[in-house]
């Protein structure tokens, strides 16, 4: 009964897979860093006053293989790494913990360093679409349903516009049926996404959306009509998910084998 190790598996499988791996990759390379500066046990076996002692210097002087500089929010996310990995491991929160209050100035100092040198401006957002710029790719068949390639390039922008679709794991793991047609009182056709699991609204935190999201129909404009589209195409898309779903059952009976089998 004082066994945790399912409840630990289940908590990890939970876990985001982009955050593991960043977890990872920076445990790598401050474990590294340890050892080449002939520190051979692991981050949790230190000390916690000789670790924030490491940490200090670890931030003050960590570079890429080049030797060019990390970008500041970079460093910072090495920070937050190792916090994670460390309060897992041995319940020590380098973040807030009074015991690593040097290795938080120096962090603090290096950041301030690095943007002194022009670092950590760059411009990350993208600028909007015009709506001059919309007709134009719609124009030119960059969009629209006219080949597959322009109705992929609509769906994919649609999907990130009106439903905040953002990253590709967002993108990918899109359902039918998480997306349906929709009418107003007055009959307007809108599209509404129902959300699935994301980064950031995980389920674990009150972060949820207030509202579903959803995308209406483009009226009095024929030649961009988004939920149009989704009208004429899903009659297809039910009949693939039909039929892929036929060739499921079949390769089941096939096989005799059940859904409890699995």
């Amino acid at each position: 009964m004082a066994d945790d190790t399912d409840t630990a598996a289940f908590v990890q499988s939970l876990k985001n897979d982009n955050t593991v791996r960043k977890t990872t990759s920076d445990m790598r390379l401050f474990n590294r860093w340890l050892r080449s500066n002939n520190e051979m046990r692991l981050a949790e076996e230190i000390p916690v006053t000789e670790l924030d002692k490491c940490l200090a210097r670890f931030f003050m002087t960590v570079k890429k293989d080049d030797e060019s500089n990390y970008e500041p929010q970079s460093v910072r996310s090495m920070q937050s790494s190792i916090s994670r990995y460390l309060t897992e491991k041995c319940a020590i929160n380098i973040m807030v913990d009074k015991e690593f209050h040097h290795s938080r100035d120096v962090m603090s100092a290096k950041l301030k360093q690095l943007k002194s040198m022009g670092m950590g401006a760059k411009k990350r957002k993208a600028d909007p679409f015009t709506a001059e710029e919309v007709n134009l790719l719609y124009e030119k068949e960059l969009l629209g349903a006219g080949n597959p390639q322009s109705l992929v390039r609509t769906v994919w922008m649609n999907n990130t516009l009106h439903f905040g679709l953002r990253s590709r794991e967002e993108h990918t793991t899109l359902r039918w049926g998480d997306i349906q047609m929709k009418a107003t009182t007055d009959g307007g056709q809108y599209l509404e996404h129902t959300e699935r699991i994301t980064k950031t609204r995980n389920g674990a935190n009150l972060d949820t959306r207030a509202f579903q999201a959803k995308m209406f129909a483009d009226t009095g404009i024929s030649d961009k009509p988004k939920v149009k589209i989704f009208d004429e195409k899903s009659d297809k898309m039910a009949d693939i998910v039909w039929r892929n779903g036929q060739h499921v059952q079949k390769y089941f009976n096939d096989n005799d084998l059940t859904a409890a089998d699995d």
